[in-house]
């Protein structure tokens, strides 16, 4: 082979390679989409809607708290939006709890949680 075949075959072999990387989705919808592809439970990321959720019904909630709370200024809205915000957000992590264990008691066939080898259970104490 000679030099200039030799460095015409490696422009073409770069060409191919770049042509062939995922340069990642174009349209809006894609974007939006591929923007949560990490998300797992969605309590830490900036997406405080997830996939499903009924964005009326989060601001029904929003507005509720709004309603009774009653900021006065700038700063105790901003409270108060922070605080709806968390309210969305331990909502999810109770239907979180409820999906694990849901899945561990179908995992494990019985209706009742499993008991930890070698654990005895601790007797409750009333406050």
């Amino acid at each position: 082979m000679k030099l200039v075949d030799i460095k015409q075959l490696a422009s073409e072999v770069k060409t191919l390679t770049a042509e062939a990387k995922a340069t990642g989705p174009k349209t809006e919808r894609g974007k939006t989409r591929s923007a949560i592809n990490a998300v797992k439970h969605g309590l830490a990321g900036k997406h405080l809607l997830l996939p499903g959720e009924d964005s009326a019904e989060y601001e029904r909630r929003i507005d509720a708290v709004f309603e009774a709370l009653d900021p006065k200024d700038e700063a105790q809205a901003q409270l108060v939006a922070l605080i709806a915000d968390d309210f969305w957000k331990l909502e999810r992590v109770g239907k979180i709890e409820q999906g694990v264990t849901l899945a561990r008691r179908s995992s494990s066939g019985s209706p009742r949680p499993r008991k930890r080898p070698g654990r005895s259970p601790r007797p409750c104490r009333a406050w």
